[in-house]
């Protein structure tokens, strides 16, 4: 447990500390004050970093209030992700990647989710997957076309049971294509975006050339009716016009 002094503390922190010793006049546990005591549990919660698990996102998540020391350990680890919004960090979801963090943080308090005690090795598309947002990232693509072109390679992975795709190529990208605009109705638009992140999946990270044309069938593209006037409202518009015209 660490133990810090009272002039760090806030002033408010100081005089609860000192109401409490003051109204029970007791020295608590280990003869230590009640008003230490406040101090060390306060401490100790502000300062804990947190590992924990985004199972839908695959990923470790990493959580402290801002340190500049912990920000600089954090960073030794590969393949990190910061999220400005909710303000944490995460990591591929993997027990190498537990142990880099726990090696980085080395002397920090930390607390660890029991979830992570069962933590396996990472997965063929869990590796697959990352060596795609690395690439992304490398290449400056925003967090919109991330997020979309990982969820459309998950998905095509799935359809053929998490199977190698160096094992697959042209021939299973048509039939999921098609699958998409026959079985599940998407619009032409995403299914442009499934093309796309299956492009850049063989092509850019696999290294892969796809010889065989992709004639996948295509999704229907919404027809828009114009906007048109109704008859009476073409004829109210004709007679609104002088004559002489």
């Amino acid at each position: 447990m660490k133990y810090v002094s009272v002039d760090k503390q806030c002033r408010s922190g100081y005089f609860l500390g000192q109401f409490y010793s003051q109204r029970f006049n007791c020295r608590g546990f280990w003869g230590i004050s009640f008003e230490t005591q406040l101090f060390i549990f306060f401490d100790s919660i502000v300062s804990m970093i947190t590992i924990g698990s985004d199972v839908s996102a695959g990923r470790i998540t990493v959580k402290f209030p801002y340190s500049p020391e912990v920000v600089a350990k954090i960073r030794t680890v590969k393949a990190r992700q910061w999220h400005d919004e909710e303000k944490y960090w995460s990591f591929p979801y993997s027990k190498t990647t537990l142990n880099e963090i726990l090696a980085a943080l080395a002397g920090e308090e930390v607390e660890i989710n029991p979830s992570l005690d069962t933590l396996s090795p990472p997965s063929l598309v869990d590796q697959l997957l990352e060596r795609v947002r690395h690439l992304i990232r490398l290449k400056h693509y925003s967090i919109r076309t991330e997020k979309s072109y990982l969820s459309w390679i998950r998905r095509y992975l799935h359809c053929y049971h998490d199977r190698d795709p160096r094992e697959m190529g042209s021939v299973q990208i048509e039939t999921h294509l098609s699958h998409l605009a026959v079985d599940l109705t998407v619009s032409a638009s995403p299914q442009n975006q499934a093309f796309n992140a299956l492009l850049f999946l063989y092509r850019e990270v696999l290294k892969m050339d796809l010889n065989e044309s992709i004639n996948a069938i295509r999704a229907k593209k919404p027809q828009q009716l114009p906007t048109v006037m109704t008859r009476d409202e073409t004829m109210r518009l004709i007679q609104t016009v002088p004559t002489g015209y």
